[in-house]
């Protein structure tokens, strides 16, 4: 592990760190030429509309159709690798305090699930009920749930299509549940 801005970030053992130079992160991202002003882009209006269609007419119910398409039982990890729709090996770059490295996407989750898991370690060391809003279809709480066994994970989403394809996930998990909930 290596310390940066007093949090702990997890290396996977035995990688080289890829250093990518700031001048090469337009390579990586749209968004250095969106916020200097030389790209073109508008923030998008955030109506109830646009969110269901988003979320739960597209983006939940491809994974939806995803889960109830295939022939055996898929867990939630392929559920997200889907969601992705990359391979995990495919190289992205992150930020780790003031620098950036090129890792694999599989590599980035696994670090950013360890930082997640690291800033809430205390809180959930002493909960019985973990509750998350806007939980999609579970996965965050399904990833907590493997290392913090005998608590309760409930998540409310609005989203429909990600509430029962959560329904399908954890049918089997008396641990988990994610219901409909409108902020």
């Amino acid at each position: 592990m290596s310390r940066t801005s007093d949090r702990y970030i997890s290396w996977p053992e035995g990688k080289d760190r890829i250093k990518v130079g700031l001048d090469d992160l337009p390579k990586w991202s749209q968004w250095p030429a969106r916020l200097l002003g030389v790209a073109p882009w508008e923030t998008p209006s955030r109506t109830i509309e646009k969110i269901d269609q988003e979320y739960d007419k597209d983006k939940y119910a491809r994974c939806l159709d995803y889960f109830t398409g295939a022939e055996r039982q898929i867990t939630p990890e392929k559920v997200k690798q889907f969601e992705f729709g990359l391979d995990l090996d495919h190289k992205i770059c992150i930020s780790i305090g003031d620098e950036l490295y090129e890792i694999t996407l599989k590599e980035a989750r696994l670090i950013y699930y360890d930082m997640m898991l690291n800033a809430m370690h205390t809180e959930l060391e002493k909960c019985k009920t973990v509750i998350e809003l806007g939980a999609g279809y579970g996965f965050n709480l399904w990833w907590m749930q493997q290392k913090y066994e005998n608590r309760y994970f409930w998540g409310g989403e609005y989203s429909k299509n990600a509430v029962e394809l959560a329904s399908h996930l954890y049918r089997d998990n008396p641990w988990i549940k994610v219901v409909y909930f409108n902020f």
